[in-house]
């Protein structure tokens, strides 16, 4: 699945890419050094978790706005942990999105892909 965002603020994941899911993942700086924004190019926002772990695309720039990006594997996977609440991201098959705290599981996996180019591994220098 592709993850994506509304322009209302509803965090989506699809089986088909289009312009709602395209992300700069923008690296911190000072105490964010290490982690990224996933800053959504459609709607000027980006994904932002609350203390409950529920999900969000929104304007501003807070803790919970910030990802550390873990690698995974040697084929670019990476797991996404949110700085303030240290949840995990997550995209099931099934449908499910959402965050979860606690053991790693193979639904937390992400790629970036370039269109046109595939998946290409990111170090956090992005």
């Amino acid at each position: 699945k592709y993850l994506g965002a509304t322009h209302d603020g509803h965090v989506i994941h699809d089986d088909i890419p289009t312009d709602f899911h395209l992300f700069v993942l923008v690296p911190g700086m000072d105490v964010f050094t290490g982690y990224v924004k996933l800053y959504h190019l459609a709607s000027d926002r980006s994904i932002f978790i609350t203390q409950d772990g529920l999900l969000g695309c929104y304007h501003g720039d807070f803790e919970e706005h910030w990802w550390k990006m873990l690698e995974r594997d040697d084929k670019g996977s990476f797991s996404l942990v949110n700085f303030s609440t240290e949840f995990l991201l997550y995209s099931n098959a099934d449908g499910r999105l959402g965050t979860f705290q606690g053991d790693y599981f193979e639904d937390q996996l992400f790629f970036c892909q370039r269109p046109g180019f595939g998946c290409e591994s990111l170090d956090g220098t992005v």
